[in-house]
């Protein structure tokens, strides 16, 4: 992590948004200086509000800096198997780590007031 922000003072950062579930990472980027934020990590609520975001055009991408991600949240589906059995829409566990990073951010760091028209 240390080399992927460039180095330099951790504390210059303003924080890094973390799942919650991932408390062993949480506590190796405090011990090296970095300042810790726990995602909003809520699936559902998430996903409605990055819709949201982008079909208002207060969410874009930029298709040449970030080409994985656009691919990422292109591919972004929904497993209809365990939604027949459960009777919750989950979205599949596969080539979502981009979509995740961009529902905690939204979650934890965007308020209800910019999803205002």
């Amino acid at each position: 992590m240390v080399q992927f922000v460039g180095g330099g003072d951790s504390r210059a950062w303003p924080g890094v948004i973390v799942d919650p579930s991932a408390a062993s990472f949480q506590v190796e980027l405090r011990n090296r200086g970095f300042w810790v934020i726990d995602a909003n990590n809520s699936v559902d609520d998430g996903i409605r509000r990055v819709s949201a975001m982008l079909n208002r055009k207060k969410l874009r991408i930029n298709r040449q800096g970030c080409p994985n991600g656009v691919k990422e949240m292109q591919t972004y589906a929904w497993a209809d198997k365990r939604a027949e059995k459960t009777g919750k829409e989950q979205p599949l566990k596969s080539h979502d780590h981009y979509p995740d990073a961009v529902r905690y951010i939204i979650q934890t760091r965007i308020g209800d007031w910019r999803l205002a028209e």
